[in-house]
């Protein structure tokens, strides 16, 4: 007699696509309010366009670490309104009468004299360092002493500036450095995508 074939049947459907896994760090903390609309914007987009179903997004922002996890399709509307929350973190300042990062970080470490001197004219020219100012017809060039001081001022105020740049750079970075970690155990595909205003160049 002819042998019946052997038939087998299961309940599981087709296996899932494994999907790819991001991760996108967006750094709060380097960000001023219309660099963050437009980094906001970025994001959506290539939330909204530059996934497939089955990838996984990691959302967190350096300034508290706040993290948001979904898997595509049905976790986009959810990152999208996390996305909404995160905001800039460099609020409060003016191009013109503000010393840099960078400019900091020559000051204070390097003890750049030049830098030191093109801070200290725009602080005068601004009016965030006051100095004497002379009566009609009788001009005074400020003395040695005083330039000495306006001098030691600016450097006060670059150590103070880039001891702030080196704290947010180290918790910035430090969140890169825990995503990543996070990244390698993880299985297939794997990018982290910084969206950041930029950082100094610190050794």
């Amino acid at each position: 007699a002819p042998t019946e074939a052997v038939r087998s049947s299961s309940n599981q459907g087709p296996a899932a696509r494994a999907g790819s896994h991001f991760v996108i760090v967006f750094d709060e903390l380097h960000l001023a309010p219309a660099e963050a609309a437009r980094a906001r914007t970025a994001v959506a987009s290539f939330l909204e366009g530059g996934l497939a179903d089955g990838d996984r997004v990691v959302l967190t922002g350096t300034a508290e670490g706040s993290r948001w996890t979904a898997r595509m399709p049905e976790g986009r509307e959810a990152l999208l309104k996390a996305l909404g929350r995160l905001e800039a973190g460099l609020v409060g300042r003016t191009v013109r009468d503000r010393m840099s990062d960078y400019e900091a970080m020559r000051i204070d470490r390097d003890r750049d004299p030049l830098v030191t001197d093109v801070v200290m004219r725009r602080y005068l020219d601004t009016g965030e360092i006051l100095r004497d100012t002379a009566s009609p017809g009788n001009p005074t060039a400020p003395d040695s002493d005083q330039v000495a001081g306006w001098r030691e001022e600016v450097r006060s105020r670059a150590s103070h500036v880039y001891a702030e740049a080196s704290a947010r750079n180290e918790q910035a970075l430090g969140v890169v450095q825990r995503s990543l970690q996070a990244l390698a155990a993880e299985r297939g595909r794997k990018s982290l995508v910084f969206v950041s205003g930029g950082l100094i160049q610190d050794p």
